[in-house]
């Protein structure tokens, strides 16, 4: 993948428009080709405006894609950030989180393969780890750093796996693949947090 520059977001309600629709574009390019096959050409086509008008939000189409795909964690990252600490117990907080995952997932055909074009994207998975280690150091006051941030990192280890294999499987076998994500989730925080 070449080198992507980030581009500010933009300030004003038009141009936040023609951002979002320039994303939408490519969500739905995503669903119909490779990942690869995803040009800011074919986005610009897509979208019906100017090809400098991509260029003005994005450097490249790897720096487009990884806005979409941003944009697709935003959602679960706002969830998870919303939880009132200590006011449910983890399995209400694994559940919710578990329905805005399928949710966006089911809502996102594209989510798949972006996710396996990209491969880790070290922001959304460290912004997911810290929430994560966190929120089991709140539930677990006794817990080191290290210890809460490797329990953080398995549940995203699960949770990614289901995902690959989501994407993996034809319509017809995808529905309790997040069902039983969520079972293993909860088997594996039983044993350290109970």
């Amino acid at each position: 993948m070449t080198d992507t520059i980030s581009r500010p977001p933009p300030r004003q309600a038009r141009a936040e428009e023609k951002r979002a629709k320039i994303l939408k574009a490519a969500e739905k390019l995503l669903t119909e080709s490779d990942p690869t096959e995803v040009t800011t050409k074919a986005v610009a086509k897509e979208a019906s405006v100017p090809i400098g008008s991509i260029y003005r939000y994005f450097a490249n189409a790897d720096a487009m894609l990884r806005a979409l795909f941003d944009a697709f964690n935003a959602k679960t990252l706002k969830t998870m950030a919303d939880m009132p600490l200590g006011s449910q117990h983890w399995r209400s907080d694994v559940e919710q989180v578990f329905a805005v995952i399928r949710s966006m997932h089911d809502q996102h055909p594209a989510y798949g393969p972006l996710m396996k074009h990209l491969g880790r994207v070290d922001e959304t998975d460290d912004s997911i780890l810290l929430l994560l280690t966190d929120r089991i150091r709140h539930m677990r006051t006794d817990l080191t750093r290290t210890h809460a941030e490797d329990i953080a990192a398995m549940v995203m280890g699960i949770v990614e796996a289901a995902e690959r294999r989501f994407h993996s499987l034809g319509t017809d076998r995808r529905q309790n693949v997040f069902a039983q994500a969520e079972q293993a989730t909860v088997a594996y925080l039983s044993l350290v947090l109970d």
